[in-house]
């Protein structure tokens, strides 16, 4: 069965922003010890100019002289002079540091996440983004949303899963597209089709145009075995799009799945268009033969024969001659069948059918005796030798 991945729209990590100093330091002195306050003070001044080299370096003497009464907004300027230099790796310990010492600070937290979200530490980045979220009093979405999707690129689907349930349950808001088609990719990620399929529905809703959806609802209905609605899906996509050769057939199996050979023949007439393959062409010929159109498999089967004469056509071929009473012709094909297939039994034993409508003892006889070789046409062989026996 053919796979497919859905098609989703670009959805890059909004942008996050470092929290500045100035915005994030205390309003009043009095907060912070006389020590930090000068060289938060100094370094502050610093970095306003763009000197974040000398505010590295006034943070770094203050921490080492003050080794014993660490700073959690020493640790946070600190990491901001080496990130704005260029230095993410060397900030983000300092960050960390930060939110150990103050687990409630959390411009600490927005600037960790973003630090590491520049380095590629996706999971140490959503869950800084997370925790963002959380000490903001869970009004920033797009902050929420970042943090899942670093989840999901962190390969952790399951640490997105409850913030992408809470955007998209409509508790914050009518859900954005990007929101459900990365809640619809993490169930997928996590095996949940039966939420998956409900998330796509809702996604339909909105977006009933969608081809791509509509695919991978079809191919999910599949896997449920959900086959008749797979077909409505597929229809619909085909309306939508120009579906491939590979797509007609497996609608064209579907529908002889269903018992509806008619439909199927269509779609692997369409198929056939634009691929020509063997095994194609006997799907159309024994569509035909089962919409109790022999007439039509027999000239199909012919035309095809002419191109590549395989054993499952002349053995098609003989089936529907058979349907019609030419016993003569169809017997013929079913010698070619078994000629090209000696490993299969029913060409053995609808050679001995048309001996036997013809009354030729010694045809269905040697037909039958072959037949009986093969376990699977064993008791059915067995059975005609008895009738063939007294012609």
């Amino acid at each position: 069965m053919m796979t497919t991945r859905l098609r989703f729209r670009q959805t890059p990590i909004l942008m996050v922003f470092l929290v500045p100093v100035f915005l994030a330091l205390p309003l009043r002195a009095s907060d912070l010890p006389p020590a930090a306050q000068k060289a938060l003070y100094e370094a502050g001044q610093a970095m306003e100019k763009g000197d974040h080299a000398t505010a590295e370096e006034i943070l770094t003497l203050f921490r080492q002289n003050q080794a014993d009464v660490p700073h959690h907004l020493v640790e946070f300027a600190l990491g901001n002079a080496l990130a704005m230099q260029g230095r993410p790796k060397d900030a983000l310990p300092h960050y960390r540091r930060c939110t150990e010492l103050e687990p409630g600070y959390a411009p600490a937290w927005q600037n960790l996440g973003k630090t590491a979200l520049d380095l590629g530490d996706h999971l140490q980045a959503g869950q800084g983004l997370a925790r963002t979220y959380e000490l903001g009093g869970g009004t920033d979405h797009d902050l929420l949303f970042n943090s899942c999707l670093a989840f999901v690129l962190a390969g952790s689907p399951q640490e997105a899963l409850s913030g992408l349930e809470r955007l998209t349950s409509g508790a914050v808001g009518k859900p954005k597209i990007q929101w459900m088609e990365i809640l619809l990719k993490v169930h997928l990620d996590l095996g949940q089709e039966k939420k998956a399929i409900i998330t796509l529905e809702r996604m339909l809703a909105d977006d009933g145009d969608n081809a791509d959806l509509w695919k991978l609802l079809a191919q999910i209905r599949i896997r449920q075995n959900e086959y008749r609605k797979s077909l409505a899906a597929w229809e619909i996509y085909a309306g939508l799009g120009r579906p491939s050769p590979e797509e007609l057939v497996l609608m064209g199996d579907l529908y002889m799945a269903l018992g509806v050979p008619a439909k199927a023949a269509h779609n692997f007439a369409q198929a056939l268009e634009h691929k020509q393959c063997p095994r194609l062409r006997e799907k159309l010929v024994e569509a035909h033969l089962a919409s109790r159109d022999p007439a039509k498999a027999a000239s199909s089967a012919r035309l095809f024969i002419d191109l590549t004469p395989t054993s499952r056509l002349w053995l098609t071929l003989g089936r529907a001659l058979f349907e019609q009473g030419e016993y003569d012709e169809a017997l013929l094909a079913f010698e070619q069948s078994g000629r090209l297939d000696p490993k299969d039994g029913k060409a053995h034993i609808m050679r001995g059918h048309c001996a036997l409508r013809l009354k030729n003892r010694e045809a269905a006889m040697a037909a039958l005796e072959q037949a009986r070789r093969f376990p699977a046409q064993r008791d059915q062989a067995v059975a005609l030798l008895r009738i063939a026996a007294t012609l």
